[in-house]
């Protein structure tokens, strides 16, 4: 065999490395022994890193039919000793994850060969050059939109750091080098916007991080109505420096989604830039703007979609109940695919309407897969098929999507507090703390991180630092209802009943002038101990189709005490979860 031959068949990760064309693995350039049915199983697993190698189809590659044996144990075996040559753990994986019932799944970057890493660019947030305040919606549009075009091209050969992470470095003085190593970015492109009237001039460079190289830069002027034609241009640039091509369908659904007139293009920036805080303000205000412009163009596939996200998480930030909202979600995301099928932001806002409103789980299932495979790289379809996956009782499967959802957008808050629930529903209380305490180094004024933090805090009978984090939450999120009650529920356990109490009168007070989930109240009822009650609200946040309760009633450690209820019991069979 030739060298170059060779080297196609070598992949690496980390200390190993593996030549499957010899059948070796190697640590450190020492081989290291390992038979061939656990050798077969790592290859099988290295064909898809990222992906679940199910047990039927191992079972098919490996165990032939007329071989007599136990299956089950056999496999059994071969995993344990490819974990044992891998020096990894069952319990606490970080390359081989077993999946209960299903298969297996390679956790690791791969570092050549097949498979392997492929490059990653960073869009970081362009330049504003008109300097006025007006205009900074369209700035940030025009970001967002590179970053989602550039990871329709082919997810399979390029990677694009998610928007959440490159917004960090709109304000910074870190240099190309430093940006690259934090996002794990081999290219960076940058760009200025300059707007006056309705004209527009977008200039975007294209950097290579290791040496500072431009490999491409260039100029585009003219109406605003002509953004969406410049954008394409600029990621058909980016995709031929990088020598990767879109193929035509992809190229075509990156059209469809976009419109040519300003009025609609102006209200869905304005939606996106409103959504994209991350605040109950945010989305409050997010879902008229794209309700604009869906309706200046009924046409524009992004702008439905942008207005199913938003109505998605209208009841997680309390802007309105789950009844109204998720229908609206469901119509909005799937006029987007009528008008473009290969949207993966449609799909992922139909799976997210489908779970939170039908409790269509096998639907889910299938549109968080369809909007996966549109785009490997998409986070926020990992982001939520990893809290659709917690919220099943599939705690340790909702951890590695999770995980994988911060590779892809490493610094990204709402993803990292996200993990560190999943880690407090498996009872990793560690594991959790250390989580998020990272993600309060990052910003320390994250009010859902200390909300977090504040619940397995309680877990481990902490009262000073439960109620600290908890206020810490209310002052960063005034009146926030889900903090109050988490507030309320606390004092409860922690016997200071008065407090509880308090809290309740707060909820009530409060649900006077906005919307209030009945599961806010129901938290402080179980912490209560008034069992009754507290399924009698449960009861009524079904319906309101509540994203919280629903979230919560599978894993949530607080319900713990109301799981061998009748009712609850109940409740759990009409929403059609796992008992």
């Amino acid at each position: 065999m030739d060298n170059a031959s060779s080297h196609a068949e070598e992949i690496r990760f980390g200390a190993f490395s593996v030549d499957l064309q010899a059948g070796e693995l190697r640590k450190h350039g020492t081989k290291v022994r390992l038979q061939e049915q656990p050798f077969q199983i790592l290859a099988a697993l290295l064909e898809r890193p990222g992906e679940v190698v199910t047990r039927e189809e191992l079972r098919k590659r490996i165990w032939q039919a007329d071989t007599f044996v136990d299956f089950e144990q056999s496999l059994a075996t071969a995993v344990k000793k490819l974990r044992r040559a891998l020096g990894d753990s069952a319990e606490h994986p970080s390359l081989v994850e077993t999946l209960p019932r299903r298969g297996y799944r390679f956790l690791a970057r791969l570092e050549a060969g097949p498979g392997a890493a492929k490059p990653i660019v960073a869009v970081l947030p362009f330049e504003n050059l008109s300097g006025e305040e007006t205009v900074e919606y369209v700035v940030d549009g025009i970001t967002e939109e590179m970053i989602a075009r550039l990871g329709r091209l082919q997810p399979q050969r390029l990677g694009v750091i998610s928007h959440a992470s490159a917004a960090r470095y709109k304000v910074t003085d870190k240099d190309i080098d430093q940006i690259g190593k934090e996002l794990g970015a081999e290219y960076v492109l940058k760009g200025g916007v300059r707007c006056a009237s309705r004209r527009v001039r977008i200039t975007a460079e294209l950097i290579q991080v290791k040496d500072r190289t431009h490999l491409w830069s260039d100029r585009f002027e003219g109406d605003r109505a002509d953004m969406p034609a410049f954008q394409s241009a600029i990621a058909r640039h980016i995709a031929r420096s990088l020598q990767i091509e879109a193929p035509a369908a992809q190229r075509a659904s990156s059209e469809q989604a976009q419109s040519a007139i300003p009025e609609a293009q102006g209200a869905f920036l304005r939606g996106r830039y409103c959504l994209d805080k991350g605040t109950a303000e945010g989305v409050k205000n997010a879902i008229p703007y794209f309700e604009e412009a869906t309706a200046q163009d009924p046409s524009f596939a992004a702008a439905h979609a942008g207005l199913a996200a938003a109505l998605n998480v209208a009841d997680y930030f309390r802007v309105m109940a789950g009844a109204r909202a998720f229908p609206k979600a469901k119509a909005a995301a799937t006029r987007a695919l009528e008008l473009d099928e290969a949207l993966p932001e449609a799909h992922s806002a139909l799976a997210f309407a489908k779970q939170s409103f039908d409790w269509d789980w096998d639907g889910a299932e299938q549109a968080y897969q369809r909007a996966i495979a549109l785009n490997s790289d998409f986070a926020t379809a990992r982001h939520w098929h990893g809290i659709y996956l917690g919220m099943l009782g599939r705690v340790e499967e909702a951890i590695a999507e999770l995980r994988r959802a911060q590779e892809l957008n490493p610094l990204s808050i709402i993803v990292r507090t996200h993990l560190g629930l999943m880690l407090h529903w498996g009872g990793r209380y560690r594991e959790a703390i250390d989580q998020l305490t990272q993600t309060l180094e990052m910003e320390p004024h994250f009010a859902a991180a200390h909300y977090v933090l504040a619940l397995t805090c309680e877990q481990q009978g902490k009262y000073e630092e439960t109620i600290g984090h908890l206020e810490k939450a209310l002052e960063v999120s005034p009146s926030s209802p889900d903090k109050l009650g988490a507030l309320g529920h606390a004092h409860a356990v922690f016997n200071k009943k008065a407090q509880a109490r308090r809290a309740l009168e707060q909820l009530h007070r409060l649900a006077e002038d906005r919307y209030v989930s009945a599961y806010d109240f129901a938290i402080i009822l179980v912490g209560l101990g008034e069992a009754s009650q507290a399924l009698t609200w449960l009861e009524r946040a079904e319906k309101e189709r509540s994203f919280s309760m629903l979230m919560s009633l599978r894993a949530e450690p607080r319900l713990a005490t109301l799981r061998s209820h009748r009712r609850f019991l109940d409740l759990i069979r009409r929403v059609g979860l796992p008992p």
